[in-house]
């Protein structure tokens, strides 16, 4: 009981100690067993801080805790996410029902929303005490991180938490609540079911004023299938945002009702290249006709031959050949070192690391080479909303969103490209985070030659998971340029190809020769 009171104690000191913070660092005493660990947790290097963390795994002593306590509030998210890993692992319960007690009331954000993953971890009454006040949190993004854990809860404690978000005030904490109930596994595929098996009415949130929102109901309705899944795409095709009409044209091949075939040829004129290639898709899809994206035969087939074929009596996957190339009359395609560029809103993310700076066998520099391919593609996007910005150890973008790109602005961007030379280390996940920030972007360029190795994630598992929720509520397409390949590592490589495979984008290997090139 004494070595609990202590832990108790210190807890307490931590949480008390400087407004805002949960103890920036232990008090020194006589004796103390841990200095070195001490030392390693103010290195500069976030990976060494969170390898210090870790080491504490199973040590439940109060100097530990008080430590890890310490790394939940780091300012670097791999390490907060050690150091919340390791407190997973505690297997004292009295200490877990003393910290479930406490974080609600921690000054520090950070501390409490990483404090979520230690709690998912104990899998027990304490565990699920601190997910249940997390959800409660006055933080959004805390509520967002507890809603996360909790969609892979099956109680019905975790599904009236999860049904209760959905009419939360903030928009970013309703669309996890209602993603929660999207089928993410095999064994839930076109179910519909979620934590607690009883799934709120979905309809009403197509018309939430937050998009994010939206496209989460959407998922959850066409999951649900029937005519209410017909009736929620076709209303999601005259979405204001395009994110929402992208998914609702990709997700209507699965709805398979005739009810769509209209709306999805109406489709084929949208203003974003994305929608009327998913809806395109679709189509082909559902009909198996092997028509390009050009809505005019579509109609001809729809007011003919079309007018009595329903999708839903043809043979399933019968029409599951993929769609051809959009007609390249109808959307200027610019190129970029080999990879088609068909969007018009593009933000293009290049690797300006030291690397870059290495000879090709034509003798320029990877980075001349890029900066020439740029200027041509450039060229063939005027008019277009264009925005670019290069990383190293961090991120510099050109201007402050995509604007539309004319002669003086295309000017700008060159010379913003040309006044950068090669330097630092690979901040690739904040590269592209930094282009799919921007709403109206639908299209990441992504030039890299090597592996990340700054930033916020820099291990392959990371950037993929944290790619993909940085994109859950957008869905803008991930193409992938990866130069100097053989210089990589096969696993980087495929970290590579997985980042464009994971966001419907485009892989392109480039040899350090300039000429060769080959596509994925």
């Amino acid at each position: 009981m004494g070595a609990l009171r202590v832990v108790s104690w210190l807890l307490g000191w931590a949480l008390a100690c400087l407004p805002g913070s949960l103890g920036a660092a232990w008090p020194g005493e006589a004796g103390d067993e841990l200095p070195a660990l001490r030392r390693l947790v103010r290195d500069p290097s976030p990976s060494a801080r969170a390898s210090a963390y870790r080491r504490l795994a199973g040590n439940a002593s109060p100097e530990a805790l008080g430590l890890l306590l310490q790394g939940l509030q780091d300012p670097h998210p791999y390490v907060r996410r050690a150091s919340a890993g390791v407190l997973g692992t505690l297997d004292d319960a009295r200490a877990r029902q003393r910290l479930a007690a406490e974080v609600p009331r921690w000054r520090s954000e950070l501390a409490r929303l990483e404090a979520c993953q230690a709690f998912a971890l104990w899998l027990d009454p304490a565990g699920e005490a601190g997910l249940r006040a997390a959800a409660r949190d006055p933080a959004p993004a805390v509520r967002c991180e507890a809603l996360r854990w909790l969609a892979d809860d099956p109680r019905p404690e975790a599904g009236e938490l999860l049904r209760a978000a959905t009419a939360d005030r903030d928009g970013a904490v309703r669309a996890e609540a209602w993603a929660a109930w999207v089928p993410r596994g095999p064994a839930e595929a076109g179910t519909g079911l979620g934590p607690g098996h009883e799934v709120p009415p979905a309809q009403p949130a197509l018309a939430d004023a937050d998009a994010r929102v939206r496209l989460a109901a959407l998922e959850v309705l066409v999951a649900q299938g029937g005519s209410a899944a017909a009736a929620a795409v076709v209303h999601a095709l005259a979405d204001p945002s395009w994110s929402v009409r992208r998914v609702a044209a990709g997700v209507a091949a699965r709805v398979r009702s005739r009810v769509l075939l209209a709306p999805l040829v109406g489709a084929l004129e949208d203003v974003r290249s994305c929608v009327v290639d998913a809806a395109g898709a679709s189509l082909v899809a559902l009909t198996g006709i092997p028509f390009d994206s050009e809505p005019g035969p579509w109609r001809t087939w729809l007011a003919q031959d079309g007018r009595d074929f329903d999708p839903a009596q043809a043979a399933e996957g019968a029409g599951a050949r993929p769609a051809p190339p959009p007609v390249a009359s109808r959307t200027q395609e610019a190129r970029f070192l080999g990879l088609a560029v068909r969007s018009r809103h593009v933000a293009f993310v290049l690797d300006a690391s030291g690397s870059m700076g290495a000879l090709t066998r034509d003798g320029r520099t990877r980075w001349a080479a890029v900066v020439e391919e740029l200027e041509r593609c450039l060229a063939a996007l005027q008019g277009a909303h264009v925005n670019l910005a290069v990383f190293h150890d961090r991120v510099e973008a050109a201007l402050p969103r995509a604007l539309p790109l004319d002669g003086v602005r295309r000017d700008a961007l060159m010379r913003f490209v040309r006044a950068r030379e090669p330097a630092g280390r690979t901040a690739l996940y904040d590269g592209i985070a930094w282009g799919l920030s921007d709403p109206e972007v639908d299209s990441v360029v992504v030039l890299s030659d090597g592996a990340p190795s700054a930033g916020q994630w820099f291990t392959k598992t990371d950037l993929r998971a944290e790619l993909a929720r940085a994109n859950r509520f957008r869905r803008a397409r991930i193409d992938v340029v990866a130069a100097g390949v053989e210089d990589v590592a096969r696993r980087w490589r495929d970290a590579l190809e997985d980042v464009a495979r994971d966001a419907g984008g485009t892989y392109v290997a480039r040899a350090a020769s300039a000429p060769a090139a080959a596509g994925r």
